[in-house]
């Protein structure tokens, strides 16, 4: 069952090993933590504690904890989603469980401060999975238990969620765990319990749609445990839980066939021009990895790609695809509403009214 461990673990790549802080959060389980790559702290929010449901912040920064005290933050809760958004170096927190039901708001914490989030977005629900796409420069957030179990697919830009058709998808569950698999440039998605049991089932996610896996050693099956993207190893690393009662280790990586090139980086759904060729999003052929994932333009350019793989969307076909939002092509999906910390400058903006967005 579960406990309330205080304990601090930490992987070096081959090994476990127990920190002893001077201080650190007190034990709980069912809270969210996610690494800050802006600041190079792992942030910790919440949870159940013996003393019942809380709402306090914590930091870890490779040698000891110490509390925030915001002078806002979301409510007490459990079993929420919590991830670091590269492209807007902030970690969001979405839904939960509290002591009155279920949640469904969205907050952003910048490393000092809470903001909610106003705007419709997925129905209250507890233990979703969520993830960074650093090749959508967007969080994507998978199922979770609310009323019923959801197997529904939503991606947060920094504006706004977007619900995703998906035809294609896992069963509906809850307390699975997703992380962003570098050497393909997929989602990658382990687990969970889909009201049967708990489940071993392995998925993908190429940006558009899901696809089942199946490797030939799998982990036994299980909820609620870890998935992140250990990049020293060019690897996934999974670890526990089923409430505690697993403590294993494993390790996920492609087999890719080497000829064959990576997905670039470039943030190519957040409508940014990272190499200044002045193509964004399905307009920048540095984007096929996003954009058509199964057609490299050099295949593409010699007319012997797939016919059944897509060679659009492309921004200026009058259609806003899955993969397109307002600040990707807002000739397909319409101009972005002016929102403060989405880090562009709208025109009702300024830098008294919004320094984060136009710095003097």
């Amino acid at each position: 069952g579960n406990v309330y461990s205080a304990a601090t673990w930490e992987w070096d790549g081959a090994a476990w090993w127990l920190r002893e802080p001077v201080s650190s959060p007190s034990g709980r389980y069912n809270h969210a933590m996610a690494y800050d790559g802006e600041r190079g702290e792992v942030v910790l929010f919440g949870g159940r504690a013996a003393s019942g449901l809380r709402n306090d912040t914590w930091a870890w920064d490779g040698e000891a904890w110490s509390q925030r005290a915001p002078a806002v933050a979301p409510r007490t809760r459990e079993d929420h989603a919590m991830a670091f958004d590269e492209a807007r170096g902030e970690t969001l927190l979405f839904g939960g469980e509290g002591s009155s039901g279920l949640l469904a708001d969205t907050w952003r914490w910048d490393g000092a401060a809470w903001t909610v989030v106003v705007g419709a977005g997925p129905s209250p629900r507890y233990a979703p999975a969520l993830a960074y796409d650093p090749i959508g420069a967007r969080l994507v957030l998978f199922g979770g238990g609310g009323a019923s179990l959801q197997g529904d697919t939503w991606a947060w830009d920094g504006v706004g969620w977007q619900l995703l058709a998906t035809p294609v998808r896992p069963v509906p569950r809850a307390s699975s765990a997703l992380a962003f698999e570098p050497s393909r440039g997929r989602l990658v998605l382990f687990g969970g319990f889909d009201g049967d049991g708990l489940l071993a089932d392995l998925w993908e996610l190429d940006g558009l749609a899901w696809s089942p896996l199946s490797p030939q050693v799998s982990p036994p099956a299980r909820g609620g445990h870890a998935l992140v993207r250990h990049d020293a190893s060019e690897a996934l690393l999974l670890v526990g839980a089923d409430g505690g009662a697993l403590a294993d280790t494993w390790s996920f990586r492609f087999d890719l066939d080497r000829t064959r090139p990576a997905p670039p980086a470039e943030a190519c759904a957040a409508g940014l021009d990272l190499d200044g060729d002045g193509a964004v999003g399905c307009d920048d052929g540095d984007c096929w990895g996003r954009c058509t994932p199964a057609c490299e333009p050099a295949t593409a350019a010699a007319g012997v790609c797939d016919p059944a793989e897509p060679t659009s969307p492309r921004c200026g076909d009058d259609t806003c695809a899955l993969i397109e939002t307002c600040a990707v092509c807002p000739h397909d999906c319409g101009p972005c509403p002016a929102v403060c910390g989405d880090l562009a400058c709208a025109a009702s903006e300024n830098a008294a009214t919004c320094p984060v967005d136009c710095p003097a």
